[in-house]
């Protein structure tokens, strides 16, 4: 074979591999853009969520109730559920051309159906909804991982954390002891200190 042949033939094989090259990276950098988009769109979600549970039933006393802010979490979480639709189509369902859609936005919708009920009648039964807000949360963590799965990071078994007791004066002293608290310790030592000894004092 000639060498301008051979040559030819080089070049046009180095053009077929820069092309598939180039169509990998195009793939991977749309691949990474959604991924990007629905870490947004999840974080967003969860956001309302939480904010949503807060207004259902808050843990301070003081708080009080505002249906405003419930309306404006219905639209947000009406909204999310739409935008979701772009990353999950509906399923296909035989005799329903629209399909249906897939079980992590019902959490979503969950979500817009409590804050609606909130803007509509107010607080009255706000634990139990608190309740299915936060049931509805966790799922839909569950299964945003679920469909994240790829591109989730790997975690070691040597990693894995320890059950928390829900009360922080149940934890013991801070492993890092900031100054303050150190200073704090010793001015308590010391008045338990003295209060013994006036204690011990014999009464005359």
């Amino acid at each position: 074979m000639p060498v301008e042949a051979l040559v030819a033939s080089a070049i046009a094989l180095l053009a077929v591999v820069l092309t598939c090259v180039q169509v990998y990276i195009e793939l991977s950098a749309r691949k990474r853009q959604r991924d990007n988009e629905l870490t947004s769109w999840g974080m967003r979600t969860i956001s309302v969520m939480a904010e949503l549970e807060s207004q259902c039933a808050p843990f301070a006393k003081e708080v009080r109730f505002v249906s405003a802010t419930a309306e404006s979490l219905s639209h947000q979480a009406s909204a999310l559920v739409d935008q979701g639709r772009f990353f999950f189509p509906n399923v296909s369902v035989v005799g329903d051309p629209r399909g249906y859609r897939v079980d992590l936005l019902d959490e979503v919708l969950r979500a817009f159906h409590v804050a609606r009920y909130l803007a509509t009648y107010g607080a009255a039964d706000g634990h139990l909804l608190r309740a299915h807000v936060w049931s509805a949360r966790t799922r839909f963590v569950k299964y945003l991982q679920r469909e994240m799965k790829m591109s989730l990071r790997k975690v070691d078994r040597r990693h894995q954390g320890e059950s928390i007791p829900p009360n922080p004066l149940d934890w013991g002293r801070p492993e890092f002891a900031p100054t303050w608290l150190q200073s704090r310790e010793a001015e308590i030592q010391a008045a338990s200190t003295n209060a013994a000894s006036y204690r011990q004092r014999p009464i005359r």
